[in-house]
Order: structure tokens, then sequence, then C-alpha cells
């Protein structure tokens, strides 16, 4: 049996496809992986989101830390 690879998706159609609620995911080189989010991940997410949000109600800034949220890296595709 011969098994087709679909083409890499654009962050476009990651964005399109995401399903909302259920389960995370990241876009890498194209391919949808699903991630767990345990141990050290969510240790250091715990840390940034204590830090910047300690930093932004210091400064008064009108901004919130999402628990889940899309990061395109700038100098990517």
């Amino acid at each position: 049996m011969v098994q087709s690879i679909p083409k890499p998706l654009s962050l476009e159609e990651f964005l399109d496809w995401y399903p909302d609620g259920h389960g995370r995911f990241e876009l890498r080189n194209g391919v949808v992986i699903e991630i767990q989010p345990i141990g050290p991940h969510e240790q250091v997410g715990g840390q940034l989101a204590t830090n910047l949000g300690v930093e932004i109600r210091r400064l008064k800034l009108p901004y919130f830390i999402p628990r889940q949220c899309i990061v395109k890296p700038i100098n990517s595709e």
C-alpha cells in the first residue's frame, strides 16, 4: 500500500484547521504535532506567565496573559 504524504501546512491553513478546545498542537516545519502540557514545559510556561503578569500589573498596562495562544516567530514564513 502506498501512502501519500500531505503537503506541509502554512500558518494560515494551520489556524483554519486548529480545533478549538480539543487539545494542543504545534506547527513544526509544516507538520501538525499534538503536544502534551506536562513537566518542564508547564513549569517554564507558569514562570513566564507569573513574571510577565507581575510586570504588567506594576506598569499598569492593559494586557493579560492568555492560557493558550499561537505564537509566530518573527523570522518565519
